[in-house]
């Protein structure tokens, strides 16, 4: 049997997976080979259009094409064009810029109902347009998943807010949303109700709503991503959900996890303003330049968190070390506090800070807690000494085993490569900073 992955516009399309919009068009263009190729399944499974970046690209065409052909036409047959492909997009990630951005998202949505993957950011200057889309975008009695088996008891069609320009004509299919700084308005939320398949949903602080979230955890919400980042602008020390509309929540659905990312210098970012005891917090990760109240975190990791947080990631948007605390004794530093995250939270998984950390505190965590499955160090971070309280220690094999490996690099790397159970190194700022910053690229 031949091989069909080898046939020429299976090849083809796996190329085109990897071109942008304007470039799919353009190439299509060529002969009739690269057409077909254009439309294969592959070459569409994964949609990134930047509105600022297709500008650009469409400027630059423009100057390589003929001067008979105007823009307008070349942005009519790109919509034509994408309107034939939209419906094989799985994964779209759009950013609006200008006018014509709210037109080729309205082609994409009103065609590609496969989707199972959007993430929407919206650029200066765009809301207030596409807030005039939302009002316009109205549900239909034909839409296909919007019924009493889809949300019962709730008649969607009279809803008194106006209805997003997603999700009608996917409910079956989406299972993640992405509309960090979009939607900033929050009832404009409140119409993804029908969004019942979605498994992950990614949003502002300021756009948490308890109905909603509540409605989505009863039916498939598995996890929720509350990103704050530069571009998120700040608001009120006001909770935007209570303690107990958290365990409301967690009641409609037990498995339900929060991923708090925030790179952002905002007062409520690490106040209890988010952070409420019954939120079923796994992940917390910041990434900023400013000192993190430890002290407060460790209460709330100790009392509320324990049973569920899995990463806690803090490191800071510069590559400077932190050299005053070098000449700090073991209570000063942070040493004791990142140590009782590792005792308490025994379903840590991910584990790294900012702050300067002893040869002798990096064994301990790593005895305390055998689940970490990566703790990452700089290089640069680590105090090579053992000036930790006798009482610390749980008992004196560890003590021992903390007394026997601290005092060089290769004592310290082949321990903890013995008791995590890997290859542990600590690494270089710039595979420190590489590892974190792909890992979270989707936060920016």
């Amino acid at each position: 049997m031949a091989d069909w992955t080898c046939l020429p516009e299976v090849v083809l399309g796996k190329v085109f997976s990897y071109s942008e919009i304007l470039d799919k068009f353009c190439i299509s263009k060529t002969c009739r080979s690269w057409e077909c190729a254009a439309f294969r399944p592959d070459a569409w499974a994964n949609v990134c259009i930047s509105g600022e970046k297709l500008l650009l690209q469409i400027t630059c065409n423009m100057m390589c094409l003929d001067e008979t052909i105007s823009e307008q036409k070349l942005s009519s047959e790109l919509l034509f064009f994408v309107q034939k492909g939209s419906n094989l997009i799985k994964n779209l990630n759009v950013t609006f810029c200008r006018p014509f951005d709210i037109e080729l998202f309205k082609q994409l949505t009103s065609d590609c109902q496969n989707l199972t993957s959007l993430q929407l950011s919206i650029g200066c200057n765009t809301e207030e347009k596409l807030d005039m889309m939302i009002h316009d975008c109205k549900l239909t009695a034909e839409s296909p998943f919007l019924d009493g088996d889809v949300i019962p008891r709730l008649n969607v069609s009279n809803s008194k807010y106006p209805t997003v320009p997603f999700g009608t004509s996917h409910a079956q299919h989406l299972k993640e949303l992405w509309i960090v700084n979009s939607f900033l308005k929050v009832h404009f939320l409140r119409n993804i109700l029908y969004l019942v398949n979605l498994t992950e949903l990614a949003i502002n602080p300021q756009q948490l709503d308890h109905s909603l979230l509540v409605h989505l955890a009863s039916n498939s919400l598995r996890d929720l991503f509350i990103v704050a980042n530069e571009k998120t602008p700040s608001f009120y020390n006001e909770a935007p959900i209570s303690d107990a509309q958290w365990k409301d929540i967690r009641r409609n659905s037990p498995t339900l996890r929060v991923h708090c990312y925030f790179s952002c210098t905002h007062e409520w970012a690490d106040k209890d303003v988010i952070f409420k005891p019954s939120m079923p917090l796994a992940s917390l990760v910041y990434k900023r330049n400013v000192w993190q109240r430890y002290p407060f975190l460790i209460y709330h990791f100790m009392s509320a968190y324990c049973e569920t947080l899995e990463e806690f990631v803090d490191y800071s948007l510069s590559e400077g070390t932190y050299e005053q605390d070098y000449g700090k004794t073991f209570l000063p530093r942070m040493d004791n506090l990142v140590i009782t995250v590792a005792r308490n939270c025994q379903k840590l998984k991910w584990l790294t800070v900012k702050e300067p950390l002893s040869s002798a505190s990096l064994i301990l965590i790593a005895c305390l807690n055998r689940n970490i499955r990566r703790f990452l160090v700089r290089d640069d971070m680590i105090i090579y000494t053992n000036d930790i309280p006798d009482d610390a220690f749980p008992d004196e094999v560890i003590k021992q085993t903390v007394n026997l490996f601290h005092e060089t690099p290769e004592k310290l790397n082949e321990k903890m490569s013995e008791i995590l159970n890997t290859i542990w190194r600590p690494l270089s700022r710039s595979n420190y900073f590489a590892i974190l910053n792909n890992k979270y690229k989707k936060f920016k």
